[in-house]
């Protein structure tokens, strides 16, 4: 399996022959689009690259799918104000699990829509895709509790401030400050398999470069 990152909240998994893209971003952000063939795209509709969707199998909403030997949840949050019930897109927590290998990915979420319930529905994670750098997700502060709950094996950050970016996010040394990481490790994509993965109790972090940067 190989996970890169596009920078914000956007991934390309590949695995097994399959490429899957995970939370595509807007033009508001400044970054370059996604680009090459993609199977399997999860993400808002209002995000996703209409050209890029003839050949994909599209998820937009929560429920669970599988494709390509990929199992997706989606796992809504619940929404319990009319101010959440208005929203045209729901706040979406997605489960990826491939090559024996699961992922989560939270997004645009705050510290208090982390529930019990909501970790006990994620199951054991062994990679999480985690905002740290505030704004309307996770502050550094938050995302180190989160990551102390969740306690998968693998962090890779996301949602922090780096370069042509145009969103006002803190850098991700705040977060790594707080989770007492000082020498995290850094790859232009994370190459993994299941025996690989790491066996002690401690989470390691891996840092991504952007795609944009690796090329």
């Amino acid at each position: 399996m190989i996970v890169s990152w596009y920078g914000q909240s956007c991934f390309r998994i590949q695995a097994g022959g399959a490429s899957l893209l995970l939370d595509p971003y807007g033009k508001d952000t400044a970054l370059p689009p996604p680009r090459g063939k993609f199977d399997v795209i999860i993400g808002s509709s209002s995000f996703i690259d209409a050209s890029k969707t003839r050949e994909a199998f599209v998820i937009t909403h929560p429920g669970e799918y599988e494709i390509l030997n990929i199992v997706i949840r989606g796992i809504a949050l619940s929404s319990d104000t009319p101010e959440k019930k208005k929203k045209e897109t729901e706040q979406t927590i997605w489960r990826i699990t491939l090559e024996d290998i699961t992922i989560a990915h939270f997004d645009t979420l705050k510290r208090e829509d982390v529930t019990p319930e909501l970790i006990d529905a994620l199951g054991l994670i062994d990679i999480l895709l985690l905002p740290v750098g505030g704004g309307d997700a996770f502050t550094p502060e938050d995302a180190v509790t989160i990551m102390n709950r969740i306690e998968p094996r693998i962090v890779i950050p996301m949602r922090y401030k780096i370069k042509h970016a145009s969103s006002q996010l803190l850098p991700v040394q705040n977060f790594l400050k707080e989770a007492g990481e000082a020498n995290p490790t850094h790859e232009t994509k994370l190459v993994m398999k299941r025996k690989n993965l790491p066996q002690d109790e401690d989470t390691r972090i891996f840092i991504l470069d952007p795609v944009y940067e690796t090329k």
